[in-house]
Parts: C-alpha cells; sequence; structure tokens
C-alpha cells in the first residue's frame, strides 16, 4: 500500500510542477503581450505628431500663399472684425473658426492680417482668414 501512496504524491507533486509551470510561462507571454501594446501607442504618438507638423507646414504654405492686409483692428466679435488701413478704407473681415492670433490683440492694435481671397468695401469678404498678428 504504501507504493501506492508514494507513487500518487509523485504524480500530484508532478502535476502541481507542471501546472506551476504553466501558470508562469502564461504570465510571461501576457508581460510580453504588454510591451508590444506600448509600442504601438507609442507608434500612435509618432503618427499624431507628424500629422500636426504636416498641418502646421500646411499653415505655414498658406501664409506664404496668401495676401497680406496691414492696418488698425477694430469691431472684433466672435465672427467677424473690421481692419481700416493707413489710407482710410475699411475692410470687414468674417470668419468660421477663429484665425491664428486673433485672441492676442484688442481694437486700435496695428496688425498685419494673413488671408486668401478678395477685399473689397463693399461686398462681403468671402476668402479665409488665416491669422492676426501685431505688426
Amino acid at each position: 500500500m504504501k507504493k501506492n501512496t508514494l507513487t500518487e504524491k509523485n504524480a500530484l507533486w508532478k502535476k502541481a510542477a507542471v501546472l506551476s509551470l504553466s501558470v508562469l510561462m502564461g504570465a510571461s507571454m501576457m508581460a510580453c503581450g504588454a510591451k508590444g501594446g506600448s509600442s504601438a501607442a507609442e507608434k500612435n504618438t509618432t503618427v499624431a505628431a507628424s500629422e500636426t507638423a504636416k498641418e502646421t507646414e500646411k499653415a505655414e504654405e498658406k501664409k506664404t500663399d496668401g495676401e497680406e492686409l496691414k492696418g488698425k483692428i477694430s469691431e472684433i466679435k466672435d465672427f467677424m472684425f473690421t481692419v481700416t488701413t493707413e489710407d482710410g478704407k475699411s475692410y470687414a473681415l468674417s470668419f468660421d473658426k477663429k484665425p491664428e492670433g486673433l485672441s492676442e490683440v484688442k481694437d486700435g492694435d496695428e496688425v498685419v492680417v494673413h488671408y486668401t481671397g478678395e477685399l473689397s468695401e463693399a461686398d462681403a469678404f468671402t476668402g479665409e482668414v488665416l491669422s492676426v498678428e501685431k505688426a
């Protein structure tokens, strides 16, 4: 009878060892999988950063492709502002998206406005205001 008991104990120890090793291997595989996930997150961050750089580059290209208007800014509102040039001509410039730099200027400041489209004293502005900066 003791032979069976020892054999049963050995079999039990073997099963416990196999089970322990299986759990250990599973845990190590999960740890390796977590490292792969972080590198994927790093790739997403790199892609997002390069997209932001491309958008900034496009905005800079627009500035150079567009026109400039220099004058005194007034009547700043949520959807438009007016620029009066040195020769007394006033242009009302409307926008859907607040242009870059508009929040940094106030009524009466001398500004340079970068824009695309056509300016007219009589007709509504149909172009796009790209940026506003103090002169």
